[in-house]
C-alpha cells in the first residue's frame, strides 16, 4: 500500500490513520536510508616514522601532492612558507590576516594567516577555503584540529593507522551545489 492510496482511500477512519502511520513510517525509513547513505566514512592511510606522530598525504590545488602531520593539539592547517610560495604564485594562497599564536611551548608569537582555494585529503574529501597559518621554510605541513573540525565525525585508528572522516561527503555535495 503506497502513501498515495493514504489520500484516495474512502475507508473508515481507523483504517485511514493506519495508512497514514505506515506512509510516516515508509517516509522516515527513507530518509534514514539516505542519511546514511550521505554519512559513507571515508578512510585515509596513515604512516609513521620512527615516531609516534602519524603523517598524511594530501593534495593542495596549485601545488601537487605533499606530506601533513596530523596534529591534534594544533588548531589551524600550517604550511611551510616554500609551499604557501608557490600557491601565491599560482594565485591559489591569499593573505587573510596576522594573529598571535599559543606555541606549545607557551610562548606567544606573531603567525601569518592565509586563505588556500583547497586541500583534497581523499577522493571524495575535498575542503575549500581553508585557512592556514605560514611555517618556516623547510618545516612539517600541519594538519590541525580546525579542519578535522570541519570534517567530523572523525577518528584515528592506530590498527590499522587510519584517519577516518564522515563529514566529507556533505562537504562535497556543498562544493557540487555552489554553496
Amino acid at each position: 500500500m503506497g502513501c498515495i492510496m493514504v489520500l484516495a482511500s474512502k475507508k473508515t477512519t481507523k483504517s485511514i490513520n493506519t495508512m497514514r502511520r505506515q506512509c510516516r513510517y515508509l517516509i522516515g525509513a527513507a530518509l534514514m536510508s539516505a542519511s546514511i547513505h550521505a554519512a559513507e566514512q571515508i578512510d585515509i592511510p596513515l604512516y609513521e616514522k620512527g615516531t609516534d606522530v602519524f603523517y598524511l598525504e594530501a593534495y593542495l590545488d596549485g601545488y601537487g601532492k605533499t606530506e601533513f602531520m596530523l596534529d591534534t593539539g594544533s588548531g589551524p592547517v600550517a604550511l611551510a612558507s616554500d609551499v604557501l610560495a608557490k600557491l601565491k604564485s599560482q594565485r591559489k594562497a591569499t593573505w587573510s590576516h596576522q594573529e598571535v599564536a599559543l606555541l606549545a611551548n607557551g610562548r606567544h608569537q606573531n603567525i601569518e594567516i592565509y586563505r588556500i582555494d583547497s586541500l583534497q585529503l581523499a577522493k571524495g574529501c575535498r575542503v575549500e577555503d581553508v585557512e592556514v597559518a605560514e611555517l618556516p621554510p623547510g618545516t612539517r605541513n600541519i594538519i590541525g584540529i580546525n579542519l578535522l573540525k570541519k570534517t567530523a565525525p572523525f577518528s584515528i585508528s592506530t590498527a590499522p593507522s587510519l584517519l577516518s572522516l564522515v563529514g566529507c561527503n556533505a562537504l562535497v555535495d556543498t562544493v557540487a551545489a555552489g554553496q
